[in-house]
């Protein structure tokens, strides 16, 4: 099985990264968040995950070990697939742990690559792994909010919005926008998803 390759980064990708290794150049399906920190030129390890089926061989590449075996978990969910594990991976790995430890299938519904049925199928089979098991603690580094967040979350409560809907906008906000984040930016951001 291939775990890993270490390579110079020749192409970024929407959906992937082109990596040369010696004379082999291979491409990597990789969540966006990731792709979003590479750079062309630079030399990299990538944790991949080897998949052949139906549909051909797919190489997929990751940041860390912990990711990818997130990935692999997500798979494992019947519903979600490849491509759906993938696509929830894209907004990053934290803010899908949150939502997941919360229960919040209204938030994780409107995250792409899956359905109604799949989405409380992935509450039920990794809430207790997102909580306490083996990311827990990864979620709890990932989603620890700066000041910037609470300091919007209230200014949402002033303008009256409830604990939950300023939570979800915020979470919305989060998604949409890029760092560094201000409270002008997410406070737009968040009214202007509602």
């Amino acid at each position: 099985m291939l775990q890993s390759v270490y390579g110079k980064v020749l192409r970024v990708e929407e959906d992937g990264v082109e990596v040369q290794i010696r004379d082999v150049a291979l491409f990597l399906f990789a969540p966006l968040h990731f792709l979003r920190e590479l750079r062309v030129g630079e030399r990299k390890k990538f944790y991949t995950d080897f998949l052949l089926d139906d549909t051909g061989v797919h190489l997929f590449g990751f940041s860390e070990e912990r990711e990818r075996d997130l990935f692999r978990r997500l798979r494992q969910i019947n519903g979600i697939g490849k491509k759906g594990a993938l696509k929830l991976l894209q907004e990053g790995r934290g803010l899908l742990l949150r939502c997941i430890a919360e229960g919040d299938e209204d938030f994780l519904l409107e995250l792409p690559g899956v359905g109604k049925k799949a989405v409380r199928k992935l509450v039920i089979e990794i809430r207790e792994e997102a909580v306490s098991g083996k990311w827990g603690k990864w979620a709890e580094e990932e989603i620890s909010f700066p000041q910037v967040f609470k300091e919007a979350h209230r200014a949402l409560k002033i303008l009256g919005l409830k604990e939950k809907e300023s939570e979800k906008l915020l979470r919305i906000a989060q998604r949409n926008l890029s760092p560094p984040y201000t409270l002008e930016s997410l406070v737009r951001e968040a009214l202007k998803s509602r």
